[in-house]
């Protein structure tokens, strides 16, 4: 727990104070502090028999009594205690002198200045020093207004709501947390608790899930009107093929009607000696005219092949070369690896004779007499030799390997040149033969005379050429682009882009939907039964034997309070005789008296929820409505407030004063539109 101890504040110009300021340096005050006020501007009750001398006095309402804590809110906060929502923030500047306020509050280690100027521009300044020293060197301001806002949060520790809970109560019953709905009350608490940001979050992924539900049901629109525009784009399709279909169909049955037409003028005219010649002679054109058509596509694919057959042979010249020079690389390299074996075994052989010497007998090659070491030293080289050789035959024998390799390479892209020159040889032959067979066709033909037919025959023939070349005009119609084709291709596309945004937006819709799972799961941990629900249902029993204890002073014990999870109260006599109270049957003193242990209690979860612990608490006219009782026991709490804190108590009861009597009192005047500390 950090206690916020403060030390000083002063205004100028801020609500009631004016030019001259007021400053209260707070180490000058005991631990309760009675505020009193005379507001000399408010006009005086004409002294009679009929008025008692103590109501005769100058009034002490207006004269600027409340504003003491106004001033440690305002510069912590930019906000007033009273009604902040309708006084609008030029508001707090002097009415009379309409210059710029200034306020300071110092605490701990910091001290804090706020200023407003009556044209509408703001300081706000903060400096930190342990030897209280205010200058450039220990201000922290941070680079904008809202940054400092967040600075001196941070340094409190205390929100403006749960900053006025703690330290501020006043005489404003309506406001009071019994007074308060069921929902009303459970939003003070999360407030107090500082849970807002986890009801914001709450708040904005209830707003964003409906925000994303909304787009889903725009987008399922969407998507059942591509459904149907796919739908329609098939159905155009299905509809063109369908006329393709007929019209081909219909085409067909065209030439079919013109073949058999001149399939009956051919046996007409096949019924004469001179006709069958006829259609002799014109099928002999006919063939004249097909082979003409198929020898230079032929003749052009032979000579592609002869073409090809060049570069096959040039290719087949360069596989041969590099397939000659890596077999000569080949043996190259294999006779290195063989001399290097043959190496090896020799210095294997040497090693061998020497380990069979005997030491001082005569060397075989030297004939001088045989040393131990002379033979370890000599056996030792011929190992050393060997090392190195293995290492060259390594290198050797890979090198061969890859050249091996490459050989095989070369070899297997000659067997398939052979594959592909026996293809090409199989399809030349092909067409050798059937140019060969075009060509004794062609002689054939040719050598069919055209012979003399009158004219009723010729007019025959005639018609049965036009038939044939209608024939094949169709046929050529139904081998092209039909009229439809166009249209198909339209329709295609037309379909396959519908198909593809109905992908998109079945997936963007799902995509979507994916999200819902991650609101729902930050709604219900941030929801009324998530996080916010754990944190206040464990500081009920606290909250319940806090607002007890408040009651002990200040109604003798002889009542109790406590709240349910759903903050609804069960107030009993104690000890409790199974008729519990009714909140708003009870005197409006009871209820105030209620409400106070109730605020001191929250005050206390507050701070223990924050940690932090200002020294100050203000009480304005606490004891409205209260009988002599109640104030006795509001005595009682102010006694042990002052306990831990400084009790600043602003009253009206003449009962409260004489119990205050040898306190230390701040008296205030309130004369000609200034307040001022006297």
């Amino acid at each position: 727990m950090r206690n916020l101890n403060f030390k000083y504040a002063g205004a100028w110009n801020f609500l009631p104070f004016g030019p001259e300021g007021i400053e209260l340096n707070f180490s000058n005050y005991g631990n309760i502090v009675l505020i009193h006020g005379e507001n000399r501007d408010a006009k005086s009750i004409e002294k009679n028999d009929s008025i008692p001398d103590d109501l005769s006095k100058i009034s002490s309402n207006g004269s600027g009594k409340s504003s003491l804590q106004e001033i440690i809110v305002w510069t912590l906060y930019g906000k007033t205690i009273k009604r902040p929502e309708k006084i609008k923030i030029n508001q707090v500047i002097h009415n009379k002198i309409k210059k710029d306020c200034r306020t300071i509050v110092e605490f701990d280690k910091y001290r804090v200045m706020r200023c407003r100027s009556f044209k509408g521009k703001d300081s706000l300044k903060v400096w930190e020093s342990e030897q209280g020293v205010w200058d450039d060197s220990t201000e922290i301001t941070q680079g904008t207004a809202a940054q400092t806002e967040k600075k001196i949060k941070e340094i409190v520790g205390l929100s403006y709501e749960a900053f006025v809970n703690v330290c501020i109560f006043t005489d404003d019953q309506r406001s009071c947390f019994l007074e308060c709905d069921k929902d009303t009350k459970l939003e003070i608490v999360e407030n107090l608790m500082q849970l807002g940001v986890y009801r914001e979050w709450y708040e904005n992924a209830k707003l964003l899930k409906r925000e994303i539900k909304s787009s889903i049901d725009f987008k399922v629109k969407e998507y059942d009107l591509l459904l149907k525009n796919r739908q329609d784009s098939l159905n155009r399709l299905e509809l063109t093929k369908n006329k393709q279909d007929a019209w081909k169909v219909k085409k067909q049955q065209e030439i079919e009607s013109l073949e058999r037409n001149a399939k009956d003028k051919e046996s007409n005219l096949l019924a004469t000696d001179n006709g069958k010649e006829l259609v002799l002679y014109q099928q002999a054109q006919e063939k004249i005219k097909e082979i003409n058509l198929k020898t230079p596509e032929l003749e052009e694919a032979r000579a592609k092949i002869n073409a090809n057959f060049a570069l096959l042979k040039e290719k087949d010249n360069s596989l041969k070369a590099e397939h000659q020079k890596l077999f000569d690389l080949f043996n190259k390299e294999n006779r290195e690896l063989q001399y290097v074996k043959q190496d090896i075994a020799k210095n294997e052989k040497e090693i061998k004779e020497l380990k069979l010497n005997i030491p001082g007998t005569k060397c075989g090659y030297c004939r001088g007499i045989v040393d131990s070491n002379n033979i370890d030293s000599c056996i030792k080289e011929h190992t050393d030799a060997i090392d190195k050789l293995k290492e060259k035959f390594l290198v050797f024998e890979e090198k061969v390997k890859e050249i091996n390799v490459k050989i095989e390479e070369v070899k297997s892209s000659q067997n398939k040149l052979k594959t592909i020159e026996s293809q090409a040889e199989q399809k030349r032959k092909t067409i050798d033969d059937s140019l060969s067979k075009l060509r004794m066709e062609l002689s054939a033909s040719s050598q069919v005379r055209e012979p003399k037919a009158d004219s009723a025959e010729f007019l025959i023939s005639q018609q049965i050429e036009d038939l044939k070349n209608q024939i094949l005009e169709k046929k050529n119609e139904l081998e092209g682009k039909t009229p439809f084709f166009e249209i198909l291709e339209n329709d295609q596309k037309e379909l396959e882009k519908s198909i593809l945004l109905v992908e998109e937006k079945e997936k963007e819709v799902k995509d979507l939907e994916s999200k819902i799972p991650y609101y729902d799961y930050w709604i219900n941990g941030f929801g009324p039964t998530g996080i916010r629900k754990w944190v206040i249902d464990g500081i009920i029993p606290d909250l319940n034997n806090r607002i007890n204890y408040w009651l002990q002073f200040l109604i003798d014990n002889t009542v109790t309070l406590n709240f349910d999870n759903e903050f609804q109260e069960k107030i009993e006599r104690n000890p409790p005789d199974g008729d519990p109270y009714i909140y708003y049957a009870m005197s409006t003193g009871q209820r105030r008296r209620l409400n106070l242990s109730v605020g001191h209690s929250f005050a206390y979860i507050t701070e223990l929820s924050a940690e932090a612990l200002p020294s100050l608490i203000f009480l304005d006219e606490v004891t409205t409505n209260v009988d002599p009782l109640g104030v006795q026991g509001i005595y009682n709490m102010i006694c042990e407030l002052a306990t831990d804190k400084q009790v600043f108590v602003t009253t009206h009861d003449p009962e409260l004063v004489r119990m205050l009597q040898g306190v230390s009192v701040i008296n205030l005047i309130h004369e000609n539109g200034f307040t001022k500390k006297v």
